[in-house]
């Protein structure tokens, strides 16, 4: 009946309980993203993509690249290559200077509510 194989070889062939490692994380990965298809606004999420593509990571790459050639930082290379672009690299520090100002007022409030959570209350007050 069982054709030379164990009983825990086709109990584990046949219970999902057995899963390996890769395939929950395969299946936890296809659930996060049917969900933030489905949480997420495609108004939002195609134009982002497109220009994520179209302009982001190219022009990323490109100021990696020459900045590393150059041995400059993002305001340098721009600036280098051409003086009326010196403003990409200046947009740049500003758009992640802002980036980090808003994250930081996030990771504050997470942290507030995480240690006023744990404080222990004496009384009805």
């Amino acid at each position: 009946m069982l054709e030379g194989r164990l009983f825990s070889e086709l109990y584990r062939s046949r219970c999902p309980c057995y899963w390996n490692v890769q395939e929950k994380l395969m299946s936890l990965c296809a659930m996060v993203v049917i969900i933030v298809l489905i949480v997420v606004p495609g108004a939002f999420l195609i134009p982002f993509v497109v220009m994520l593509v179209i302009e982001g990571v190219p022009l990323f790459l490109i100021e990696l690249g020459i900045g590393q050639r150059m041995r400059l930082g993002s305001l340098g290379v721009w600036n280098t290559i051409h003086p009326w672009l010196g403003g990409i690299g200046i947009a740049s520090c500003v758009v992640t200077f802002f980036v980090a100002l808003y994250y930081n007022v996030i990771i504050t409030w997470v942290f507030y509510y995480l240690f006023n959570s744990l404080q222990v209350r004496r009384g009805n007050k």
